[in-house]
């Protein structure tokens, strides 16, 4: 209950940040507007970090979620360990022979917009192994031209210090900047968007983003999204609330507020977002602020659909602006993530069965009669991909602010 009771006073500073319109990282702007509508189809390829981040659905959520309702298919080619040159999916044969099923992968899902992720491993050789890598991802590039979709490329990420018994990364680190820098080169010169996650993620400090010093754990994944959402243009989510009673006027940000009701000691509202919230993420959620100018002196707590939210909040604490890390919608939030992770395991199981060898590989004459069963996923997937979007619209939440009784 006291972890449940406190809330941060908003900071005059922040409140002003909460309260402008744009982009509050100042993001690099590509040479095309991103968005999402019906019917597009959105294609992850990369190496580790592009696999695993369709685990953690965190990514996929805040495009789901800014796009919500929107008819559009999200599929994850990546590939743990993979390279430019297809070396991971080449199996018992040459890396061509690995880029030639990524090749066809890619072209049987016709996409529309496709997010590329390379380098990490490939900054291991360093500056002697830049060219080379250069090559591979042009190729690679051109390849991914000829279907047609707009691309995002995504820069890879650095590395962490992960305790006196290991070497500290800075020179690698500097590799990685070396290749994130090419790469973001290499996207101004095609007209793509590039995500700077080695100068972005970097923005989030005090929490590690990896377990292990270069892999990203489930914080690492949610900051990555933020990080995105950011890069892509779409804003960093600013959510507020402004109520006058005096005045009985609500104004919001990143909200739309009606049934707006002001008693003596008390000020109920209804609020739909314009995006459904943020999952919670290892126990805390995404600040929003709310401010309450002209409440009698006393103490208040804040209720969201029947539940408490924050407490022990003065009048002056809410007229000056308080955030609440609980709030409308993070229910749904976490539905919708958990449905976007089902999704992806029941597609991975359908474009890469355990056993391949045996249902399309050099084995198939044991049990390549099994490979028929492979098709009988798309439906499973196409039904959570029509529950998806239904979660992904945001609802009508109320709040209220209500006087604190003695022993609250």
């Amino acid at each position: 209950m006291n972890e449940m009771r406190q809330v941060s006073v908003w900071m005059v500073g922040l409140l002003m940040t909460v309260w402008s319109e744009g982009d509050v990282w100042g993001a690099e702007k590509g040479a095309w507007k991103f968005e999402l509508k019906d019917g597009d189809r959105v294609v992850f390829v990369g190496n580790t970090i592009i696999e695993r981040m369709g685990q953690w659905g965190y990514v996929e959520s805040m495009l789901t979620r800014r796009f919500a309702g929107k008819k559009v298919i999200y599929r994850n080619l990546g590939w743990s360990g993979d390279t430019v040159f297809g070396h991971s999916r080449g199996y018992f044969g040459p890396a061509s022979e690995g880029y030639k099923r990524l090749m066809k992968h890619v072209s049987g899902l016709k996409p529309t917009v496709m997010f590329v992720g390379y380098g990490t491993n490939a900054a291991f050789k360093g500056q002697a192994g830049l060219a080379e890598y250069l090559g591979g991802l042009k190729r690679l590039l051109d390849d991914f031209d000829k279907t047609g979709a707009k691309i995002v490329l995504v820069g890879p990420n650095r590395l962490e210090y992960s305790g006196p018994r290991l070497p500290k990364p800075d020179k690698q680190n500097e590799n990685v900047r070396i290749y994130s820098e090419a790469m973001g080169k290499v996207a101004g010169e095609r007209g793509y968007k590039f995500i700077n996650l080695y100068k972005d993620m970097a923005r989030f400090g005090g929490r590690r983003l990896t377990y292990n010093g270069l892999h990203l754990s489930g914080w690492g994944y949610y900051r990555m999204a933020k990080a995105m959402e950011v890069g892509l243009g779409l804003g960093a989510g600013a959510w507020g609330v402004k109520i006058d009673t005096g005045k009985e006027k609500a104004t919001g940000v990143g909200v739309s507020i009606t049934s707006l009701s002001i008693g003596a000691r008390r000020v109920t509202f209804e609020a739909k977002d314009e995006v459904l919230a943020w999952p919670r993420v290892g126990g805390s959620g995404e600040a929003r602020v709310i401010q309450v100018k002209g409440l009698p002196t006393g103490q208040y707590w804040i209720q969201v659909d029947g539940k408490w939210a924050a407490g022990k909040l003065s009048s002056e604490d809410l007229a000056r602006g308080v955030s609440i890390s609980r709030y409308g919608g993070q229910k749904q939030a976490n539905a919708l993530r958990a449905a976007i992770n089902k999704k992806n395991e029941l597609y991975f199981h359908r474009w890469r069965p355990a056993n391949e060898t045996y249902l399309f590989g050099f084995r198939k004459h044991e049990q390549g009669n099994n490979a028929a069963e492979m098709p009988k996923f798309d439906p499973l997937v196409a039904k959570k991909e029509e529950e998806i979007r239904e979660l992904s619209k945001p609802g009508v939440h109320v709040y209220k602010i209500l006087p604190m009784k003695r022993g609250e």
